[in-house]
């Protein structure tokens, strides 16, 4: 095992250095949402920012098929994102969903309409 060997009446010293920290991103700030088409009495909210968050979506009477909600982001991204989408739970697993994605905003959407007065969530991730 190496060892650190010093002569007689030496010190070691250690500086140790604070990291510094990145500047706030662009993207940092929760986004917009759009009043969702989730059926009669439907909600949605967002808990995040532009970059990751949880989209809860709260289906009222008859949802249809189309898109849930649409976030707008706070910045424009620079190009259009790459997102990752995570349904949180088994009800959300069981959606056929899609998304439609552009530099300002994510849209969540499906496929066959979703059981009414039901509860959703979504994980996303966003970056440039």
């Amino acid at each position: 095992r190496p060892r650190l060997h010093l002569p007689e009446g030496s010190r070691f010293k250690t500086q140790a250095r604070t990291p510094a920290l990145p500047a706030p991103s662009p993207h940092s700030a929760a986004p917009e949402l759009r009043r969702p088409s989730a059926g009669s009495g439907g909600t949605a909210s967002v808990n995040g920012s532009d970059t990751a968050g949880t989209l809860t979506i709260n289906t009222g009477g008859s949802p249809a098929v189309g898109c849930f909600a649409t976030i707008n982001f706070n910045q424009k991204f620079n190009s259009t994102p790459h997102i990752s989408i995570a349904p949180v739970g088994s009800a959300a697993g069981a959606l056929d969903f899609y998304i439609n994605r552009s530099t300002t905003s994510l849209s969540i959407c499906t496929t066959s309409a979703a059981p009414p007065g039901s509860s959703f969530s979504f994980d996303y991730v966003a970056i440039d």
